[in-house]
Parts: structure tokens; sequence; C-alpha cells
């Protein structure tokens, strides 16, 4: 019996390894009940799948914003899920256009580096040929490294390079504030939603912050199910989620077997939880 919920699912719309119509195939293999694209800064992936026979699937369209968050911690990547939105909004077109030119830039500041601190560069066509690229991100870089024998695989190249390499120009990078983007999503009418919090490493006191700063931006939900929060952690989230009055989220964060191996459909590895109730899946049943 179909049953379960994922709401965090990433297909090659951006950097997920299958098509949004094999992932679909591979959700009607599974007991996944309630699904949703959230491909970063693109919402292609949803629109493919919008009139095609979904079964008794329930189908939520979703996006991943990247955005340049407003406090100031080391390290920090602030993802904002947006969820049940007016796919064709104004607002919402003109952000993934312009977003498009802003990871242009920060993909070129990346491999810029790479040729000026570690001396790797790539054929002149090669790089003309990665730039038509409807869409780009680090892993597509990490392909350019295994094609050039400058790294094993995927996992490979991150660790030797990409991490590093990232760390040393995202501070110029060209980035939406999250602000930018929760009015974005708002002015589709979507639901907002904050994804895997614990990548952002808050003490207490900065989590208390945060929260206040999204509840007075009327953000509606956090995503508490990630396999990166394990038990522990999200008996402290929830203890948070409940003291702000947010709705619960959550996902798998799933991409695909070789870059994320332990994130299935369904459940991960890591955490063995299967989502069978969300209280924003029960908010979007209500609108």
């Amino acid at each position: 019996m179909r049953n379960l919920i994922n709401l965090h699912i990433h297909t090659t719309a951006s950097d997920g390894e299958y098509s949004p119509l094999e992932t679909l195939n591979k959700i009607k293999q599974t007991e996944l009940k309630t699904f949703s694209y959230t491909d970063h800064d693109t919402i292609d992936g949803c629109l493919e799948i919008a009139n095609v026979n979904l079964d008794d699937l329930e189908f939520i369209n979703g996006c991943e914003f990247s955005s340049k968050p407003h406090f100031d911690i080391p390290k920090a990547r602030l993802h904002i899920l947006g969820y049940d939105m007016d796919l064709s909004n104004t607002d919402l077109q003109n952000y993934i256009i312009n977003k498009r030119k802003y990871t242009l830039y920060n993909i070129e500041l990346q491999l810029n580096n790479l040729k000026k601190v570690y001396n790797i560069d790539f054929p002149q066509e090669e790089i003309t040929q990665f730039f038509k690229k409807k869409i780009l991100n680090r892993a597509d870089i990490a392909k350019l490294l295994l094609k050039y024998n400058y790294a094993t695989d995927v996992e490979d190249a991150f660790q030797k390079y990409l991490i590093s390499n990232y760390e040393q120009v995202r501070k110029n990078f060209r980035l939406f504030d999250d602000k930018e983007i929760i009015n974005v999503i708002k002015q589709a009418h979507g639901l907002v939603s904050i994804a895997h919090i614990v990548t952002n490493k808050m003490n207490d006191y900065e989590l208390d912050n945060f929260f206040q700063f999204l509840k007075i931006n009327e953000v509606d939900a956090i995503e508490l199910y990630h396999p990166l929060h394990n038990l522990e952690y999200k008996k402290y989230l929830l203890s948070k989620i409940e003291k702000y009055h947010f709705l619960i989220s959550g996902g798998t964060d799933y991409h695909g077997p070789i870059s994320k191996p332990n994130y299935g459909l369904e459940t991960s590895s890591i955490n063995q939880k299967k989502i069978r109730r969300l209280s924003l899946v029960d908010k979007i049943r209500s609108r």
C-alpha cells in the first residue's frame, strides 16, 4: 500500500542522476504516495511531468533555492525549499533567469581558481561546450576533473579540490539573499521550508535567532526529516520547531546511487525513518 512521503528529490534537471520521467518510473516501483521534485534553482523537472499520468501518486511541485544567508556563520549554505507554487508566476520565472546568470559567474570563479591555485586547466573547446549546458554545478566540474584524470571518482574530486576550491572563492559569489528568495516563493503563492539545517552548524543561541528571523519572514516549515539529521538532532530540532510553531517537512535528498548511494527514494541507510505524515503536506492538501 502506498503511504510514504518524500519532499526532497533531485533529477537531471539539476544534479540528480535520473531524468524526471526516469525518476517517476522508479517512484512507481516504491511505496511512495506523495513526492516532490526539488531541483536546485529550476522547475524544469516539475514542468516535464506536469501532464504525465501519475497513476495514484500525489505530486507537489518544488524547488531548492540556494541563498546567501543573512547570518554570518563560516561555511553556512542556506537552502530554501519552495512548494506548491504557481510555476507561471513572473517573479519566479525572472528569478530562474537571473539565477542562471549568477551560476555561470560563480562556476567561472571556481574554474579560474582551479587554474590559479591548483594549476588545473581544461581545453578551451571543452570549456565552451561546458558553458552551453542548461544546468551547471560543482558535480559538472567534478566530471571534468574525472575526464582529465585529476580524480578517480566524484567523491575524490570533491575531497581533493572542489570543497577547498569552493571555500576559497565563495565570498565573491553572486547569490540572492534569503529574504529575496522567501519573497519569490511567497509571490508565487508557495509555501516555504528550510532544508537540512544541521549543515549550517549553528549553536543553540544562533538557532534561536535564526528561527526568530524565519518567523518574522513568514517561513512555513522546517525540514525535520533528512538523512543528515540523526535521532538526537531530530529531537533537538523538533523542540525548536514546536517552540516557534513551524510545520514539519522532510525527505531523503535523493540524487541517485552514484553521487549519494546512501540516500534512497523511500529511506536512507543513514537514517531508516520512513515518512508517513508531514504537517506541511496536510497544509498543502487543505489549500
